[in-house]
């Protein structure tokens, strides 16, 4: 909404009331509507109480560019002005009263706002604070009828420096803005006590920053547009951590994921899920190293024992299935083919579980799904023995 202006440099006509050609408005603040979701992506939102939006700084400014004093003719009209002057124009306390409600009420120098003042507009918006050349310019307080607030720095009728934006909703933005936007470090805080500490561009999470969550969960690294991108670290409040590459807020690239039990995966991450190359390492010693799909082994891969055991070969779904051969610590081994599913092990001897089904992590706002994979607790037997004939599905 363009500023309402007020004549300047006219001579006072006691009985004459003044307005100006142009017919504009007084500037509002425009609304800002960031972030008002409980969840800690997408901070970007629309501004603009008469329901204009505003999408960046340029277009914010721009919207500004007719603010400039019109040519004034004395008329007889329902604007009014109450107040001081001086040498023929508005200087010292003074009230301006428009046809439509609005109304200002402060300081004037020169004709022009200029110090302490208070706009109040007719649709319930209030500014309180200090004014500079007709516009609003150092510290002010602008209250939105629906309740949201900024209390902080203007300058050329924007938010600009240190500022506080309050929503009713509960939701808070404290810390730096440039041309009306977030931008700069800054602390966003949710009502549900969620919080964000770190970099801000165009109302967005952008840089390096610090997400807690109220559950003890939080996530350390850099964001781009408000989503986890590039490097970062994601620690859950049950001891679980990975360490790793983002893109477009969940885990892909290289990365490393340690449960709080001690065990740990190392390699490649795609959509949340381990995929590609990796090692996975048991806490006891054991190791598997291969190619995994959706968190599952998948392909040729190699587990060793800490006994000195160990199996190279094809896995399908998770499970030893395909072309491999046992190798044991004294030297012999056994190949086999088709289904390698524990071929001549005994069943009171093994009891490596496969836990790697579910995506092993979630939304930010949980735990992990999946647990730690248990490891190989005993030794592979070497050949001879007899397949157990009740080996249970899982149980290998």
């Amino acid at each position: 909404m363009l500023d309402k202006k007020i004549p300047v440099r006219r001579p006072p006509l006691p009985s004459l009331l003044w307005r100006s050609s142009t017919s504009s408005t007084p500037s509002q603040e425009l609304t800002s509507e960031e972030d008002v979701l409980i969840s800690e992506d997408d901070l970007k939102g629309d501004y603009g109480s008469n329901e204009r939006t505003i999408q960046d700084a340029e277009s914010f400014s721009s919207s500004l560019e007719d603010n400039t004093p019109g040519s004034t003719v004395p008329v007889q009209e329902q604007n009014q002005y109450t107040g001081e002057y001086r040498n023929g124009v508005r200087e010292g306390h003074g009230r301006f009263l428009w046809a439509d409600g609005d109304e200002y009420i402060g300081e004037y120098r020169n004709g022009v706002r200029e110090g302490h003042g208070k706009c109040v507009w007719a649709n319930g918006n209030e500014y309180i604070g200090e004014y500079r050349n007709d516009i609003r310019e150092g510290h002010g307080r602008y209250h939105w009828a629906n309740g949201n607030e900024y209390i902080g720095e203007y300058r050329n009728d924007i938010r600009e420096g240190h500022g506080r934006y309050h929503w009713a909703n509960g939701n808070e933005y404290i810390g730096e803005y440039k041309k009306g936007v977030q931008e700069g470090q800054g602390r966003f805080i949710w009502a549900n006590g969620d919080e964000y500490i770190g970099e801000f561009k165009n109302n967005f999470r952008e840089g390096h920053g610090k997400l807690i969550l109220k559950n003890g969960n939080y996530y350390e690294g850099t964001y781009k547009k408000s989503i986890k991108e590039g490097q970062g670290r994601y620690h859950w409040a049950n001891g679980s951590e990975y360490i790793g590459e983002y893109k477009k807020g969940v885990q892909e690239g290289h990365g490393r994921f340690s449960w709080a039990n001690g065990d740990e995966y190392i390699g490649e991450f795609k959509n949340d899920f381990r995929e590609g190359q990796g090692k996975f390492i048991w806490k006891n010693g054991d190791y598997h190293e291969g190619a995994y799909k959706k968190s599952k082994k998948e392909g040729q891969g190699r587990f060793v024992a800490v006994n000195g055991n160990e199996y190279i070969g094809e896995y399908r779904n998770g499970v030893r299935e395909g072309q491999g051969r046992f190798i044991y610590k004294n030297g012999s081994y056994h190949e086999g083919g088709s289904t390698m599913r524990n071929p001549f092990i005994r069943h009171n001897r093994i009891c490596e579980k496969n836990a790697e089904g579910a995506k092993q992590t979630h939304d930010d706002r949980g735990v992990p799904v999946t647990p730690s994979e248990l490891f190989l607790a005993d030794s592979i037997t070497g050949p001879g023995t007899q397949r157990h004939p009740h080996l249970k599905a899982g149980v290998r």
